[in-house]
């Protein structure tokens, strides 16, 4: 039986980040000229802990469980809410490090997450693009459908090409 090495890469990489992102929050939580008082940090926090639980668990179930496609169904909206919280939670810390020492570790961890916070905003809003092409393409718009079928019939015209062009090859074999 073959097995997938990229499988449990993706749970461990998931389960890096979700350390890092909780250590870091703590971390500038300890600071004190960085306490700000806002629902992100806590989030931010607990999201990490449930997906660092989540991660444990699925470990040990299989994909046809009933609470793997409940899990699958929740983590999308909080995914896309986490990922709002990290990304101006970073920016509103930036504002205030100018007042505060921060260790270079601190100062590098927060620029991982700064561009892994624009990154993961970048998917989302490429993901709802397709989503919204995608229904688009459900209604039957003159214009997209003139050009799915220029499209289909060039592709057509060339895999017909390319299967007569071996056929006469092989017919020159003989």
């Amino acid at each position: 039986m073959y097995f997938s090495p990229v499988l449990p890469l993706v749970d461990l990489s998931r389960l890096a980040l979700s350390f890092l992102i909780l250590y870091f929050v703590k971390r500038m939580e300890d600071i004190k000229c960085l306490a700000q008082v806002s629902w992100k940090p806590v989030y931010i926090k607990f999201y990490c802990i449930a997906v660092i639980v989540l991660i444990i668990v699925g470990m040990f179930t299989t994909p046809s469980h009933t609470i793997c496609k409940v899990i699958m169904g929740l983590n999308v909206p909080l995914s896309i809410i986490m990922a709002y919280a990290v990304y101006t939670y970073i920016r509103e810390l930036e504002a205030t490090f100018m007042t505060c020492q921060l260790s270079q570790e601190d100062r590098y961890v927060h620029e991982f997450l700064k561009l892994y916070s624009l990154v993961v905003v970048l998917v989302i809003a490429m993901s709802l693009l397709v989503l919204v092409g995608a229904v688009v393409a459900m209604f039957p718009v003159p214009k997209y459908m003139e050009l799915q079928r220029m499209v289909g019939a060039s592709k057509l015209d060339k895999a017909v090409k390319a299967r007569a062009a071996s056929l006469s090859q092989k017919a020159k074999r003989r």
